[in-house]
């Protein structure tokens, strides 16, 4: 359970306190992926005056995850905590069925990134050729935000 994902120095914690939970998914990390696209929200540290959302439409950090393990990049606290979920989960599968939910509010992302970085840095580099990785479906929670009454 020690090499779960947990809150920690690379992550966050995501405020829902006005938000309503909508209801829960299994979703794919392609699915996840495809589905916070759709957002007219912000692009992790290049916060845009023109979107209509707070939340991202693109995933943070897997991609940085995975060029910087392919290029043996080993001194990023984000990487290397991604790195030893990774290993940890290639080898206890099981313990994916324990990972929190993805946190998606107004269909924009808001929290999971570390457990989706996990999922596809595994499909496209560290276990590329087990089919599992791609098709696993992650729990997915969906928020609403609501509006402040003033």
């Amino acid at each position: 359970m020690d090499c779960i994902p947990q809150q920690g120095s690379t992550g966050g914690t995501p405020i829902l306190n006005n938000k309503q939970f909508l209801y829960r998914k299994y979703l794919t990390k392609n699915e996840i992926f495809e589905l916070v696209s759709k957002c007219d929200g912000q692009i992790f540290g290049e916060k845009s005056p023109n979107a209509t959302n707070d939340y991202y439409k693109i995933v943070p950090h897997h991609q940085i995850v995975l060029e910087n393990v392919r290029k043996g990049i080993k001194n990023d606290a984000l990487t290397n905590k991604v790195m030893k979920y990774a290993l940890h989960l290639q080898t206890n599968f099981n313990d994916l069925l324990d990972l929190p939910p993805i946190i998606i509010v107004n269909g924009g992302f808001c929290d999971g990134s570390h457990r989706l970085s996990v999922v596809h840095l595994l499909s496209e580099h560290l276990d590329k050729n087990n089919f599992r990785w791609n098709a696993f479906k992650l729990k997915v929670d969906f928020y609403v935000e609501m509006k402040n009454k003033t």
